[in-house]
């Protein structure tokens, strides 16, 4: 999402990039999102820095968190959520809800592991750290410290320049991983069972568990 959020919605006269994100591995503080930052600054040259905060909390308090679902709203297939969240606020205007589709699930762990010199084990820790920093001046660099002032350590995340891999890249030209999956995953024949409640569901929402390919 963020990949599709540099090149179609943020204007690419913006160079710096600060962003704040949930201080959670299984989001966005993980090495494959490291390197994808990393991966941005210095192989398509579409940023020119990057700083990245993570709040003390495992996940920060944003706008969408704040809001509780009214508990009578009717939600028995993904789409069904779409409107309640766009409901979910009046004022100042309602939420913007963007729909995804496959094309925004690429394989970028295997990429960066498999296509590109990056290090395959994050050479710090992740967990500790409070600020992230990538700049266009240290090509092979990561910035981080484990607070929110003093100085920064770096650590290497490529290897050298003369040993990289994959194309040389045009400025704002981005190589993308294959897609991580096509089509529905089909689900275990056992865990289909568990649906059987769908007698209790509305037309569309048989007709779109009765769809699901299971092996």
């Amino acid at each position: 999402m963020l990949n599709d959020f540099l090149w179609n919605f943020l204007d690419l006269q913006v160079r710096p990039l600060e962003i704040f994100c949930d201080s959670c591995g299984g989001q966005n503080k993980n090495y494959t999102m490291f390197r994808f930052l990393h991966y941005i600054v210095h192989n398509t040259h579409r940023l020119d820095y990057v700083k990245v905060t993570f709040p003390i909390r495992g996940h920060s308090y944003m706008k969408p968190y704040m809001r509780l679902i009214n508990s009578h709203q009717r939600a028995e297939i993904p789409s069904d959520w779409v409107e309640i969240f766009r409901s979910a606020r009046a004022k100042p205007s309602p939420f913007d809800v963007v729909e995804i589709d496959q094309s925004y699930f690429r394989a970028w762990t295997n990429f960066f592991n498999t296509k590109t010199d990056y290090l395959k084990k994050c050479p710090f820790r992740s967990r500790p750290i409070r600020e992230l920093e990538i700049h266009q001046e240290h090509h092979r660099l990561i910035y981080y410290r484990e607070s929110y002032n003093g100085a920064c350590e770096s650590a290497i995340v490529e290897g050298e320049e003369t040993k990289r891999k994959g194309p040389v890249l045009l400025q704002n030209k981005c190589v993308l991983p294959p897609y991580s999956y096509s089509g529905l995953i089909p689900i275990t024949a056992k865990k289909f069972k568990h649906i059987d409640l769908k007698r209790f569901c509305g037309d569309k929402a048989k007709q779109f568990f009765d769809n699901l390919p299971k092996n």
